[in-house]
């Protein structure tokens, strides 16, 4: 192109053009959806493809609201956060070029829970006296906030384990004398419950002479 003087005169335009979302994914150490984990942190890492990068977003959910959103326009592709309270959360991430193209990972779900379950001994109750050492009952009550009650178990005077059945109410035997009983409940992350009551066994009969 010519100006009005007749020189040669040049323009050059950059101009970025895209249709392709960038391709983004999780990868190690992003936990698996569904996992449940006895801790305070989520850690999301992602890798991507994307030569005309503009911003990147992470984003974490609780059962009701937002809980955390941060972006960053360098490459960041991990993120810790840290000091969660326990409950359920998702989360996602989203990257965006500079054509505004976008994508998004698929949201993952994950538990935390460091609380060990909620035990309670109903019988034997403390300082009980048995006049009988056999089929003693042991009942009690046990829950868990967030997650599955995984196992049950006690023991007597820190004796070997008994293994609960389905961590229901049971009975048990013991010799006469007094005695500690340990009661054990965990959850799925393994935050373990414990409990104990003591009491006493007595068989001797006690006999009254009458005075003649």
């Amino acid at each position: 192109v010519n100006d009005s003087y007749g020189y040669n005169v040049t323009q050059e335009w950059n101009i970025t053009t895209t249709f392709i979302n960038p391709l983004i994914s999780f990868v190690s150490p992003t936990e698996n959806s569904g996992t449940n984990f006895s801790r305070n942190y989520i850690i999301a890492n992602i890798s991507f493809t994307e030569i005309n990068f503009q911003n990147i977003t992470f984003e974490l959910f609780n059962n009701t609201a937002l809980v955390n959103r941060t972006s960053y326009t360098s490459q960041t592709t991990l993120i810790n956060w840290s000091s969660l309270p326990n409950t359920n959360y998702k989360y996602n991430v989203t990257m965006t070029d500079k054509v505004n193209n976008k994508n998004t990972t698929e949201t993952r779900q994950i538990t935390l829970d460091t609380t060990a379950p909620s035990l309670t001994i109903l019988s034997p109750e403390e300082s009980q006296s048995f006049s009988t050492n056999t089929s003693l009952n042991l009942n009690y009550s046990v829950s868990d906030a967030l997650l599955l009650v995984k196992s049950c178990w006690f023991n007597l005077d820190n004796g070997a384990n008994t293994t609960i059945s389905n961590c229901g109410n049971t009975t048990f035997n013991t010799t006469e004398g007094s005695h500690v009983l340990y009661l054990f409940a965990n959850d799925s992350v393994n935050n373990v419950q414990t409990k104990n009551v003591s009491f006493v066994v007595s068989l001797t009969k006690v006999s009254v002479l009458g005075a003649y």
